[in-house]
């Protein structure tokens, strides 16, 4: 090449890598092949990084520094044997290998990135491209007859499961999609990573094209993100980010997007085979284990979760609906039949909405009012008791703090509500607004179970008048038809919290239209509650049954909605009687940029929506808590309860400013500089 300069040896499996620094300081990457490689293997990169470089010039990938011939590659003899050597621009960064923290906005950059590089691959053709390759996921299957190199049985049996996943999930759907020119080999050694010190770290390039292949362009998101998940707590929620980023940067097909966890399980599995045989071979080879620990630890963290859940959360990140709906847009609605009879009936015509969230003026500033106790005393004085009590209603979506305060340091806390409950008194009979069957009664709870309509779930796809049929005692009932589209659960489920355990009905009885399912329990049995009804609706259980969630993580809010919708209008509360939707982030942001002078700044790259305060802590709209060192107001803490009572009185008698006289002003200045030095005498009041 005509320079001379000093190597350093990078790592890897086959060939032998340089970082080499001239004299000036600049860098190269210098490859010396194995003596087996051909030259159409370094021509297949080559030419690869050539197309990128024309099709995507501002992607940061490695480019050819061609040799003093004017070639892209040369021979040498090292050894007493012939071997090739090329060189590539030098890319500044770290291997994500090396990124210890993989925050959100990282993994949304490694999507991205192997986004960004399919894209720029689109319509790139080489001969070479077309050879078998071991860890070309299509081929992935190999490792069914090597798992003996496996000697945990436990975890043989985790690789078996992925294996089979596999087979029966993903097999199938690569046969049918299109093969292009992949990457093939974006683990986290192969991803650089620029950022750190105060700067959030973004992935930037993607080295090593020595593993391209034609095979289904999924698979290179799905080998990319099983690496990336490396280290993380939550391997969902990683998974969806560097998923999130990739769809942002090239359109994924639906049917991609159903294999995307299979294929992430089986690369993992393929990996820890792979190190498995290779020990029995080379035992001391450190390469071998270079990725195993970390790649056995996410394929158990991954084997934990249900299936349907993960495949959920994925179509979510990609902006698909979180369950696959049946094609027919419009299901006829079946008329719930009321779930009161009177004179209960009559009253939900003045239902109380119950604001029960974290920023309730209801709830007020006494942490008391959260516990069952206090919030048990705090429903019925609003209510009312006896006959003439209106009824409340608990609303659904709502975050809400009914648990310790602060949650625990770091975890984010279960708030956001998948029911709504009709508050009502105790002994009230509740029917079933459609017709269904028990399948499940757990004590503890007490939680009803009724599917509906899983006999006849098909004639819920079918548009058009509802069938007829006869109920157990003879009177003509109908069929369910959902008012929701259909998931892929088996029919669609209701879940009933809050009846007394002797007013049920025995599993697998069936429950006609308008028959009644139970009567509400009272506060003990309720666990201190106020006597309430609760009802969610499940597209899907994912196998939960009646233990399906009734509070989850924000963070995961929209899956979860779309598997448990909104069940109020089940419950007979007129629209009319709903409060507005509370405005969102984004419509509040909008409102205080348009109505607010911007001398009221704001902190933070996404602000905070903060509606509470208690102690050292602040809590957003969702309940997330946060330790407050910022704020230069509340220097006492939160809601301290001598603040907040010298405050209710005063402003009960006096709040204005200080163009008037007033002793309390001045005896205060005089309290503040009693205890100051001398030269501090004089008190400005700023705040």
């Amino acid at each position: 090449w005509g320079f001379s300069g000093t190597l350093r040896r990078l790592p890897g499996e086959y060939d032998n890598n340089f970082q080499l620094t001239r004299s000036d300081g600049s860098q190269q990457v210098l490859k010396v092949m194995h003596p087996e490689r051909e030259e159409s293997f370094v021509d297949l990169q080559a030419a690869a990084l050539a197309h990128i470089a024309r099709t995507a010039p501002d992607l940061g990938m490695p480019r050819v520094v061609s040799n003093s011939a004017g070639t892209n590659w040369a021979r040498i003899v090292m050894a007493r044997r012939p071997r090739l050597v090329w060189m590539l621009g030098w890319v500044p960064g770290r291997p994500l290998a090396e990124v210890a923290v993989r925050p959100p906005e990282l993994l949304g950059s490694v999507g991205r990135l192997l986004g960004r590089v399919s894209v720029a691959l689109s319509g790139f053709e080489h001969p070479g491209l077309d050879r078998e390759l071991r860890w070309d996921l299509v081929r992935a299957g190999w490792i069914r007859d090597r798992l003996e190199a496996i000697e945990d049985p436990a975890r043989r049996g985790l690789v078996e499961r992925a294996l089979a996943r596999f087979d029966a999930e993903a097999a199938p759907v690569l046969a049918a999609l299109a093969k292009v020119a992949i990457h093939g080999d974006a683990n986290d050694w192969n991803v650089l990573v620029r950022g750190g010190r105060g700067r959030v770290p973004e992935a930037v390039s993607l080295i090593d094209f020595g593993d391209m292949v034609r095979s289904a362009r999924i698979c290179d998101l799905a080998i990319g993100a099983a690496y990336a998940l490396f280290g993380s707590e939550d391997p969902l929620a990683a998974l969806a980010q560097v998923a999130t980023g990739y769809a942002q940067a090239a359109v994924l097909a639906e049917t991609e997007v159903e294999i995307l966890a299979p294929l992430v399980a089986m690369r993992l599995a393929v990996s820890v085979t792979n190190s498995a045989i290779r020990r029995s071979l080379a035992p001391f080879d450190p390469y071998v284990a270079v990725s195993e620990a970390p790649a056995w630890a996410t394929l158990e963290a991954l084997d934990r979760i249900p299936p349907r859940w993960v495949r959920a959360t994925l179509r979510e990140a990609c902006g698909f609906s979180p369950i696959a709906v049946s094609g027919i847009e419009s299901l006829k609605k079946e008329t719930p039949a009321p779930i009161l009879g009177p004179p209960l009936l009559n009253r939900l015509r003045r239902i109380r909405p119950l604001d029960l969230s974290v920023g309730s003026l209801l709830l007020g500033a006494d942490p008391r009012n959260l516990e069952p106790a206090g919030l048990c005393a705090l429903i019925e004085r609003e209510l009312g008791t006896g006959e003439t009590a209106d009824l409340g209603l608990g609303l659904y979506g709502e975050a809400r703090l009914l648990g310790p305060i602060p949650p625990e340091p770091g975890i984010e806390p279960a708030t956001i509500q998948l029911g709504a409950e009709l508050f009502l008194p105790a002994g009230s009979e509740i029917r079933s607004p459609f017709l269904g069957r028990v399948v499940e009664i757990l004590e503890t709870g007490v939680r009803l179970l009724i599917e509906h309509a899983a006999e006849v779930a098909l004639s819920a796809l079918t548009p058009g008048p509802s069938p007829k049929g006869r109920g157990e005692k003879g009177q003509e009932t109908s069929s369910f038809v959902s008012p929701l589209p259909l998931g892929e659960g088996p029919g669609v489920r209701a879940v009933w919290l809050g009846l007394a355990a002797d007013s049920l009905p025995t599993v697998g009885t069936t429950i006609d239209r308008g028959a009644p399912i139970g009567r509400v329990a009272t506060a003990e049995v309720n666990g201190g509650w106020p006597p309430h009804v609760r009802l969610q609706i499940l597209l899907d259980d994912l196998g939960f049954g009646a233990r399906f969630p009734t509070a989850v993580r924000p963070s995961e809010r929209a899956v979860w909605q779309a598997l448990s919708p909104d069940p109020t209008a089940l419950l007979g509360v007129s629209p009319d009687r709903l409060p507005a939707p509370l405005p969102t982030f984004d419509e509040i942001l909008a409102a205080r940029r348009s109505r607010l002078g911007r001398n009221l700044s704001l902190s933070y790259r996404r602000p905070l929506e903060i509606v509470r305060g208690f102690r050292q802590y602040l809590f957003d709209a969702d309940g997330r808590a946060y330790l407050d060192v910022y704020n230069n107001v509340a220097h006492v803490g939160h809601q301290h309860p001598r603040v907040v009572e010298a405050i209710r009185s005063q402003v009960g008698l006096l709040n204005t400013n200080t163009r008037y006289l007033h002793p309390n002003l001045v005896r205060y200045a005089e309290r503040l500089t009693a205890k100051m030095p001398a030269p501090l005498s004089v008190v400005y009041v700023v705040n």
